[in-house]
Protein backbone atom coordinates (compact mmCIF):
# COMPACT_ATOMS: atom_id res chain seq x y z
CA UNK A 1 0.00 0.00 0.00
CA UNK A 2 1.39 3.71 -0.97
CA UNK A 3 2.84 5.70 1.77
CA UNK A 4 0.52 8.71 3.07
CA UNK A 5 1.18 12.00 2.25
CA UNK A 6 5.00 11.56 1.07
CA UNK A 7 6.81 13.82 -1.44
CA UNK A 8 8.03 12.18 -4.07
CA UNK A 9 11.46 13.64 -5.19
CA UNK A 10 12.75 13.24 -8.72
CA UNK A 11 16.43 14.10 -8.70
CA UNK A 12 18.48 14.97 -11.96
CA UNK A 13 21.62 16.01 -12.22
CA UNK A 14 23.14 16.67 -15.81
CA UNK A 15 26.41 17.88 -17.57
CA UNK A 16 26.44 20.16 -20.37
CA UNK A 17 28.66 21.38 -22.84
CA UNK A 18 29.43 24.93 -23.93
CA UNK A 19 30.15 25.60 -27.58
CA UNK A 20 34.21 25.49 -28.19
CA UNK A 21 36.10 28.17 -29.70
CA UNK A 22 39.55 28.93 -30.23
CA UNK A 23 42.17 29.99 -32.23
CA UNK A 24 44.96 27.65 -33.51
CA UNK A 25 47.75 27.10 -31.44
CA UNK A 26 51.33 27.22 -32.37
CA UNK A 27 54.14 25.67 -30.52
CA UNK A 28 57.63 25.26 -32.45
CA UNK A 29 56.35 22.67 -35.29
CA UNK A 30 53.97 21.36 -33.48
CA UNK A 31 50.17 22.99 -34.61
CA UNK A 32 47.52 21.73 -32.68
CA UNK A 33 44.21 22.59 -33.37
CA UNK A 34 41.00 22.53 -31.67
CA UNK A 35 39.87 18.59 -30.81
CA UNK A 36 36.39 18.86 -28.98
CA UNK A 37 36.37 14.98 -28.30
CA UNK A 38 39.33 15.51 -25.98
CA UNK A 39 36.93 18.20 -24.15
CA UNK A 40 35.32 15.54 -21.78
CA UNK A 41 33.84 16.29 -18.23
CA UNK A 42 31.51 13.48 -16.34
CA UNK A 43 30.35 12.09 -13.51
CA UNK A 44 33.80 9.95 -11.73
CA UNK A 45 31.59 9.25 -8.36
CA UNK A 46 28.44 9.28 -6.48
CA UNK A 47 27.92 9.45 -2.57
CA UNK A 48 24.40 8.61 -0.89
CA UNK A 49 24.31 9.77 2.38
CA UNK A 50 27.75 8.95 2.91
CA UNK A 51 27.51 5.42 1.05
CA UNK A 52 28.92 5.68 -2.48
CA UNK A 53 26.19 4.14 -4.73
CA UNK A 54 27.30 3.79 -8.20
CA UNK A 55 24.27 2.84 -9.43
CA UNK A 56 22.79 6.15 -9.14
CA UNK A 57 25.07 7.54 -12.32
CA UNK A 58 23.19 6.42 -15.08
CA UNK A 59 25.89 7.58 -17.63
CA UNK A 60 28.98 9.89 -17.63
CA UNK A 61 27.12 12.87 -17.81
CA UNK A 62 23.27 12.31 -15.96
CA UNK A 63 22.78 11.46 -12.28
CA UNK A 64 19.23 10.97 -11.64
CA UNK A 65 17.03 9.18 -9.36
CA UNK A 66 13.78 9.16 -7.21
CA UNK A 67 13.57 9.86 -3.20
CA UNK A 68 10.83 10.00 -0.63
CA UNK A 69 10.73 11.89 2.13
CA UNK A 70 7.75 12.85 4.89
CA UNK A 71 8.73 14.28 7.57
CA UNK A 72 9.57 17.70 8.47
CA UNK A 73 13.27 18.42 8.95
CA UNK A 74 13.93 14.97 6.74
CA UNK A 75 17.22 15.54 4.81
CA UNK A 76 18.98 13.94 1.93
CA UNK A 77 22.62 14.46 1.07
CA UNK A 78 24.31 13.32 -2.24
CA UNK A 79 27.95 14.01 -3.17
CA UNK A 80 28.83 13.73 -6.56
CA UNK A 81 32.49 14.02 -8.24
CA UNK A 82 32.67 15.82 -11.56
CA UNK A 83 36.01 15.06 -13.38
CA UNK A 84 37.32 16.99 -16.05
CA UNK A 85 38.67 14.13 -18.50
CA UNK A 86 40.13 16.37 -20.88
CA UNK A 87 44.86 16.81 -21.66
CA UNK A 88 44.14 19.88 -23.64
CA UNK A 89 41.12 22.21 -21.83
CA UNK A 90 40.64 23.24 -18.38
CA UNK A 91 36.99 23.66 -17.74
CA UNK A 92 34.82 26.47 -16.57
CA UNK A 93 32.44 25.03 -14.33
CA UNK A 94 28.99 26.37 -13.98
CA UNK A 95 25.75 25.00 -11.78
CA UNK A 96 22.26 25.78 -11.73
CA UNK A 97 19.90 23.74 -8.91
CA UNK A 98 16.15 23.78 -9.11
CA UNK A 99 15.44 27.06 -6.29
CA UNK A 100 13.70 25.85 -2.87
CA UNK A 101 10.12 26.20 -2.57
CA UNK A 102 7.58 25.73 0.29
CA UNK A 103 8.39 22.17 1.02
CA UNK A 104 11.67 21.20 0.30
CA UNK A 105 14.99 23.27 0.68
CA UNK A 106 17.74 23.11 -1.71
CA UNK A 107 21.23 23.55 -1.33
CA UNK A 108 24.03 22.71 -3.80
CA UNK A 109 27.79 23.31 -2.83
CA UNK A 110 29.95 23.42 -5.78
CA UNK A 111 32.93 25.87 -6.37
CA UNK A 112 32.49 27.92 -9.19
CA UNK A 113 35.17 30.28 -8.49
CA UNK A 114 38.20 28.44 -10.08
CA UNK A 115 38.26 26.56 -13.18
CA UNK A 116 38.59 22.81 -13.07
CA UNK A 117 42.33 21.83 -14.57
CA UNK A 118 42.58 19.63 -16.92
CA UNK A 119 42.23 16.08 -15.80
CA UNK A 120 41.20 17.14 -12.53
CA UNK A 121 38.25 16.11 -9.91
CA UNK A 122 35.92 18.30 -7.44
CA UNK A 123 33.32 17.29 -5.20
CA UNK A 124 29.58 19.00 -4.83
CA UNK A 125 27.68 18.38 -2.17
CA UNK A 126 23.35 18.54 -3.05
CA UNK A 127 21.43 19.03 0.41
CA UNK A 128 17.56 18.77 0.53
CA UNK A 129 15.72 18.95 3.37
CA UNK A 130 11.73 18.98 3.87
CA UNK A 131 10.79 22.03 5.84
CA UNK A 132 7.08 21.56 5.25
CA UNK A 133 5.58 18.03 4.56
CA UNK A 134 2.61 17.92 2.30
CA UNK A 135 -0.82 17.27 3.38
CA UNK A 136 -2.97 16.40 0.82
CA UNK A 137 -5.26 13.73 0.69
CA UNK A 138 -4.58 10.11 1.73
CA UNK A 139 -3.94 8.91 -0.96
CA UNK A 140 -1.94 11.51 -2.84
CA UNK A 141 1.72 12.63 -3.50
CA UNK A 142 3.39 15.06 -4.54
CA UNK A 143 6.03 14.75 -7.10
CA UNK A 144 8.77 17.65 -7.44
CA UNK A 145 11.84 17.54 -9.46
CA UNK A 146 14.93 18.98 -8.66
CA UNK A 147 17.39 19.74 -11.56
CA UNK A 148 20.87 20.74 -11.69
CA UNK A 149 22.47 21.64 -14.78
CA UNK A 150 26.41 21.57 -14.73
CA UNK A 151 27.81 23.41 -18.15
CA UNK A 152 31.19 22.69 -18.94
CA UNK A 153 32.80 25.59 -20.81
CA UNK A 154 36.38 24.55 -22.46
CA UNK A 155 39.25 26.89 -21.65
CA UNK A 156 42.48 26.32 -24.08
CA UNK A 157 45.58 25.09 -22.62
CA UNK A 158 49.58 25.90 -23.60
CA UNK A 159 50.11 22.80 -22.34
CA UNK A 160 48.43 19.62 -22.33
CA UNK A 161 48.03 17.69 -18.88
CA UNK A 162 50.34 14.36 -17.88
CA UNK A 163 47.86 13.78 -14.89
CA UNK A 164 45.99 10.41 -15.47
CA UNK A 165 41.74 11.79 -15.06
CA UNK A 166 39.40 9.35 -12.12
CA UNK A 167 38.11 6.99 -13.97
CA UNK A 168 34.52 6.92 -15.44
CA UNK A 169 31.82 5.16 -14.18
CA UNK A 170 30.65 2.87 -16.57
CA UNK A 171 28.40 -0.06 -15.96
CA UNK A 172 29.89 -2.77 -18.03
CA UNK A 173 26.62 -4.64 -18.52
CA UNK A 174 25.20 -1.44 -20.05
CA UNK A 175 28.38 -0.75 -22.42
CA UNK A 176 28.08 -4.19 -23.72
CA UNK A 177 25.07 -4.01 -24.54
CA UNK A 178 25.22 -0.98 -26.35
CA UNK A 179 27.61 -2.95 -29.06
CA UNK A 180 24.68 -5.56 -29.71
CA UNK A 181 24.66 -6.44 -33.32
CA UNK A 182 21.03 -5.41 -34.66
CA UNK A 183 18.23 -7.97 -33.63
CA UNK A 184 17.32 -8.06 -37.52
CA UNK A 185 20.68 -9.85 -38.55
CA UNK A 186 20.27 -13.70 -39.36
CA UNK A 187 23.67 -14.45 -40.70
CA UNK A 188 26.54 -13.88 -38.41
CA UNK A 189 29.00 -12.36 -40.87
CA UNK A 190 25.94 -9.76 -41.90
CA UNK A 191 26.92 -8.16 -38.26
CA UNK A 192 29.93 -7.24 -35.94
CA UNK A 193 31.73 -10.59 -35.65
CA UNK A 194 33.25 -9.32 -31.91
CA UNK A 195 30.45 -8.13 -29.87
CA UNK A 196 26.77 -9.47 -29.20
CA UNK A 197 24.13 -11.09 -30.66
CA UNK A 198 20.97 -11.62 -29.60
CA UNK A 199 18.47 -14.55 -28.80
CA UNK A 200 15.27 -14.38 -28.25
CA UNK A 201 13.86 -17.35 -25.96
CA UNK A 202 10.44 -18.52 -25.25
CA UNK A 203 9.46 -19.42 -21.87
CA UNK A 204 10.44 -23.29 -20.32
CA UNK A 205 8.77 -24.66 -17.31
CA UNK A 206 11.45 -23.14 -14.73
CA UNK A 207 11.99 -19.52 -16.93
CA UNK A 208 10.03 -16.75 -18.52
CA UNK A 209 10.49 -15.81 -22.02
CA UNK A 210 13.24 -13.61 -21.74
CA UNK A 211 16.32 -12.02 -24.28
CA UNK A 212 19.60 -13.30 -24.00
CA UNK A 213 22.90 -11.82 -25.94
CA UNK A 214 25.80 -13.98 -26.47
CA UNK A 215 28.89 -14.14 -28.11
CA UNK A 216 29.09 -16.29 -31.02
CA UNK A 217 31.80 -17.50 -33.48
CA UNK A 218 35.72 -17.78 -32.78
CA UNK A 219 37.00 -14.68 -31.96
CA UNK A 220 34.54 -12.27 -30.43
CA UNK A 221 35.84 -9.48 -27.91
CA UNK A 222 34.94 -10.54 -24.82
CA UNK A 223 38.05 -10.88 -22.64
CA UNK A 224 38.21 -10.13 -19.06
CA UNK A 225 40.47 -9.68 -16.69
CA UNK A 226 38.91 -11.32 -13.52
CA UNK A 227 41.00 -12.48 -10.30
CA UNK A 228 44.07 -11.40 -11.77
CA UNK A 229 43.51 -14.39 -14.87
CA UNK A 230 42.14 -13.96 -18.21
CA UNK A 231 38.55 -14.99 -18.11
CA UNK A 232 35.72 -14.95 -21.19
CA UNK A 233 32.25 -13.18 -21.30
CA UNK A 234 29.37 -15.95 -22.35
CA UNK A 235 26.66 -13.27 -22.30
CA UNK A 236 24.60 -10.65 -20.65
CA UNK A 237 21.47 -12.58 -18.91
CA UNK A 238 18.11 -11.11 -17.38
CA UNK A 239 17.86 -12.36 -14.12
CA UNK A 240 15.01 -10.80 -12.00
CA UNK A 241 15.11 -7.61 -13.79
CA UNK A 242 18.83 -7.13 -14.00
CA UNK A 243 21.12 -8.03 -16.66
CA UNK A 244 23.80 -10.04 -15.49
CA UNK A 245 27.28 -10.49 -17.50
CA UNK A 246 28.15 -14.52 -17.05
CA UNK A 247 31.63 -15.13 -17.27
CA UNK A 248 33.72 -18.17 -17.65
CA UNK A 249 37.94 -19.01 -17.04
CA UNK A 250 39.66 -19.45 -20.16
CA UNK A 251 41.92 -21.97 -19.34
CA UNK A 252 40.37 -24.91 -17.32
CA UNK A 253 41.57 -25.21 -13.80
CA UNK A 254 44.96 -26.83 -13.08
CA UNK A 255 44.16 -30.17 -11.91
CA UNK A 256 41.33 -32.53 -13.80
CA UNK A 257 38.24 -32.71 -11.44
CA UNK A 258 35.99 -35.41 -11.11
CA UNK A 259 31.75 -33.83 -11.11
CA UNK A 260 31.14 -36.03 -7.91
CA UNK A 261 33.51 -37.70 -5.68
CA UNK A 262 30.20 -40.55 -5.25
CA UNK A 263 28.31 -41.91 -8.58
CA UNK A 264 25.49 -39.47 -7.66
CA UNK A 265 24.70 -36.41 -10.81
CA UNK A 266 22.83 -34.47 -8.08
CA UNK A 267 25.43 -31.57 -8.42
CA UNK A 268 24.03 -29.39 -5.08
CA UNK A 269 25.71 -32.08 -3.31
CA UNK A 270 28.36 -32.53 -5.74
CA UNK A 271 31.88 -32.69 -4.48
CA UNK A 272 32.99 -30.32 -7.49
CA UNK A 273 29.74 -27.94 -6.99
CA UNK A 274 31.13 -28.51 -2.53
CA UNK A 275 35.13 -27.22 -4.31
CA UNK A 276 33.78 -24.10 -6.86
CA UNK A 277 31.96 -22.62 -3.40
CA UNK A 278 34.38 -23.77 -1.15
CA UNK A 279 37.92 -23.85 -1.01
CA UNK A 280 38.10 -22.22 -4.79
CA UNK A 281 35.60 -19.21 -3.90
CA UNK A 282 38.00 -18.56 -0.55
CA UNK A 283 41.02 -18.42 -3.12
CA UNK A 284 40.01 -15.72 -5.04
CA UNK A 285 41.56 -12.31 -4.06
CA UNK A 286 39.80 -9.81 -2.30
CA UNK A 287 38.72 -7.88 -5.07
CA UNK A 288 37.79 -10.58 -7.19
CA UNK A 289 35.42 -11.74 -4.38
CA UNK A 290 33.52 -8.08 -4.00
CA UNK A 291 32.41 -8.28 -7.85
CA UNK A 292 30.80 -11.56 -7.85
CA UNK A 293 27.28 -12.52 -6.57
CA UNK A 294 24.97 -15.23 -6.02
CA UNK A 295 22.80 -16.63 -9.89
CA UNK A 296 20.05 -19.14 -10.38
CA UNK A 297 21.95 -22.37 -11.76
CA UNK A 298 19.48 -24.91 -13.72
CA UNK A 299 19.63 -28.68 -13.29
CA UNK A 300 16.96 -29.68 -15.33
CA UNK A 301 18.22 -33.21 -17.23
CA UNK A 302 17.07 -35.39 -20.27
CA UNK A 303 17.38 -38.49 -20.93
CA UNK A 304 18.37 -37.87 -24.26
CA UNK A 305 21.55 -36.76 -25.43
CA UNK A 306 21.53 -37.31 -29.61
CA UNK A 307 19.56 -35.31 -32.59
CA UNK A 308 19.67 -32.44 -29.96
CA UNK A 309 19.60 -28.78 -31.11
CA UNK A 310 20.76 -25.49 -29.38
CA UNK A 311 16.63 -24.78 -27.78
CA UNK A 312 16.56 -28.58 -27.00
CA UNK A 313 19.29 -27.59 -24.85
CA UNK A 314 17.81 -24.11 -23.38
CA UNK A 315 14.25 -25.97 -22.62
CA UNK A 316 15.84 -29.11 -20.69
CA UNK A 317 18.37 -27.24 -18.73
CA UNK A 318 15.76 -24.84 -17.35
CA UNK A 319 12.84 -27.79 -17.33
CA UNK A 320 11.57 -29.26 -14.23
CA UNK A 321 12.48 -32.82 -15.44
CA UNK A 322 15.12 -34.99 -13.45
CA UNK A 323 16.14 -38.52 -12.61
CA UNK A 324 13.90 -39.32 -8.73
CA UNK A 325 11.95 -37.18 -7.03
CA UNK A 326 15.02 -36.32 -4.50
CA UNK A 327 17.14 -34.31 -7.66
CA UNK A 328 16.98 -30.38 -7.32
CA UNK A 329 16.06 -28.68 -10.43
CA UNK A 330 18.02 -25.55 -9.73
CA UNK A 331 20.42 -24.22 -7.51
CA UNK A 332 21.44 -20.69 -6.40
CA UNK A 333 25.15 -20.28 -5.67
CA UNK A 334 28.54 -18.18 -6.98
CA UNK A 335 30.46 -20.82 -9.09
CA UNK A 336 28.43 -23.32 -11.60
CA UNK A 337 29.82 -24.51 -14.93
CA UNK A 338 28.39 -23.97 -18.40
CA UNK A 339 25.18 -25.85 -19.68
CA UNK A 340 25.40 -27.77 -22.94
CA UNK A 341 23.54 -24.52 -24.53
CA UNK A 342 26.18 -22.00 -23.60
CA UNK A 343 28.19 -23.67 -25.84
CA UNK A 344 25.99 -24.66 -28.78
CA UNK A 345 25.03 -21.16 -28.90
CA UNK A 346 28.51 -19.92 -30.02
CA UNK A 347 27.99 -21.62 -33.32
CA UNK A 348 24.40 -19.64 -33.81
CA UNK A 349 23.90 -17.57 -37.36
CA UNK A 350 25.65 -19.74 -39.55
CA UNK A 351 29.13 -20.49 -37.64
CA UNK A 352 28.44 -24.13 -37.80
CA UNK A 353 25.20 -25.18 -38.34
CA UNK A 354 25.92 -28.52 -38.37
CA UNK A 355 27.04 -28.52 -34.27
CA UNK A 356 24.33 -25.77 -33.95
CA UNK A 357 20.98 -28.28 -34.83
CA UNK A 358 23.19 -31.36 -33.56
CA UNK A 359 25.18 -31.30 -30.19
CA UNK A 360 26.04 -35.00 -30.29
CA UNK A 361 27.42 -34.97 -33.73
CA UNK A 362 29.44 -31.64 -33.42
CA UNK A 363 32.57 -33.99 -33.73
CA UNK A 364 32.11 -34.54 -36.84
CA UNK A 365 32.16 -31.09 -38.46
CA UNK A 366 35.28 -29.66 -39.35
CA UNK A 367 34.28 -26.12 -38.76
CA UNK A 368 33.86 -27.66 -34.75
CA UNK A 369 37.03 -25.13 -33.83
CA UNK A 370 34.78 -22.00 -34.61
CA UNK A 371 33.36 -21.70 -31.25
CA UNK A 372 35.47 -19.55 -28.69
CA UNK A 373 34.28 -22.53 -25.89
CA UNK A 374 35.53 -25.28 -28.22
CA UNK A 375 37.36 -26.89 -25.32
CA UNK A 376 41.24 -27.14 -24.31
CA UNK A 377 41.20 -30.57 -23.26
CA UNK A 378 39.43 -33.65 -24.66
CA UNK A 379 37.15 -33.72 -22.14
CA UNK A 380 35.04 -30.94 -19.99
CA UNK A 381 32.33 -31.25 -17.78
CA UNK A 382 29.34 -29.34 -18.01
CA UNK A 383 26.56 -28.48 -15.68
CA UNK A 384 23.41 -30.66 -16.82
CA UNK A 385 22.76 -33.94 -15.54
CA UNK A 386 21.16 -36.87 -17.30
CA UNK A 387 17.69 -38.54 -16.14
CA UNK A 388 18.08 -41.64 -17.32
CA UNK A 389 17.30 -44.17 -14.76
CA UNK A 390 19.57 -46.42 -15.56
CA UNK A 391 22.57 -43.41 -15.78
CA UNK A 392 21.96 -42.00 -12.17
CA UNK A 393 25.76 -41.37 -12.13
CA UNK A 394 25.99 -39.86 -15.52
CA UNK A 395 26.50 -36.02 -16.21
CA UNK A 396 26.99 -33.92 -19.36
CA UNK A 397 30.45 -33.24 -20.82
CA UNK A 398 31.87 -31.71 -24.11
CA UNK A 399 33.70 -34.90 -25.42
CA UNK A 400 35.98 -34.19 -28.64
CA UNK A 401 33.76 -31.17 -29.14
CA UNK A 402 30.40 -33.00 -28.85
CA UNK A 403 28.03 -33.08 -26.28
CA UNK A 404 27.83 -36.20 -25.23
CA UNK A 405 26.88 -37.76 -21.52
CA UNK A 406 29.10 -40.06 -19.56
CA UNK A 407 27.28 -43.50 -20.46
CA UNK A 408 30.67 -45.86 -19.64
CA UNK A 409 32.24 -42.82 -17.56
CA UNK A 410 30.58 -42.27 -14.57
CA UNK A 411 30.62 -38.40 -12.70
CA UNK A 412 33.56 -39.84 -10.64
CA UNK A 413 35.50 -39.71 -13.83
CA UNK A 414 37.99 -36.70 -13.08
CA UNK A 415 37.81 -34.54 -16.49
CA UNK A 416 38.63 -30.37 -16.94
CA UNK A 417 36.65 -27.74 -15.64
CA UNK A 418 35.95 -23.99 -16.59
CA UNK A 419 34.22 -22.32 -13.71
CA UNK A 420 31.39 -20.32 -14.51
CA UNK A 421 30.08 -16.82 -12.50
CA UNK A 422 28.13 -14.02 -12.61
CA UNK A 423 29.09 -10.59 -12.18
CA UNK A 424 27.22 -8.30 -9.80
CA UNK A 425 24.90 -6.05 -11.47
CA UNK A 426 26.38 -2.51 -10.02
CA UNK A 427 30.29 -4.07 -11.78
CA UNK A 428 31.69 -1.05 -13.73
CA UNK A 429 33.89 -1.17 -16.20
CA UNK A 430 36.94 1.00 -16.19
CA UNK A 431 39.22 0.13 -19.14
CA UNK A 432 39.66 -2.27 -22.29
CA UNK A 433 37.76 -3.37 -25.84
CA UNK A 434 37.39 -6.88 -25.11
CA UNK A 435 40.10 -8.06 -27.14
CA UNK A 436 43.17 -10.44 -26.34
CA UNK A 437 45.68 -8.09 -25.92
CA UNK A 438 43.41 -5.43 -24.12
CA UNK A 439 40.68 -6.97 -22.49
CA UNK A 440 37.83 -5.68 -19.94
CA UNK A 441 39.17 -4.24 -16.73
CA UNK A 442 36.50 -4.42 -14.03
CA UNK A 443 35.99 -2.82 -10.78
Amino acid sequence: MRKKNIIVLVILLVIGFASITSTLVIRGNLRVGINDKDFDVYFSKAIENSIENKKLIKDDTHISFTKDMSLKGETYELEYDVTNGSRNYDADIKINCTESNEYIRVENEFDESKVLEATKTRRGVLRIEVVKPYNGSEEETKNIEITCTIVGSALERDILATDTPADKVRDIATELLSKVNDPNITYYLDGSTTEMFQFNQLATTQLEETIDYRYIGPNPYNYIKFNDEVWRIIGVFNENGEQRIKIIRDSPLANKLAWNNTKVNEWTTSSLNKYLNGEYLESLTEDAKKQIGKSTYYLGATKLYMNLKYSDYYDFERGIEVVSSDRSINTYNFFGLMYPSDYIYTFALGVDNLCHNDGYNCANSNSRINSWLYPKDSNEWLLSPVSRSDRTMSAFLIRGGSIDYSIFNPVTDAYSVRPVVFLKSETQLIAGDGSKGNPYIIK
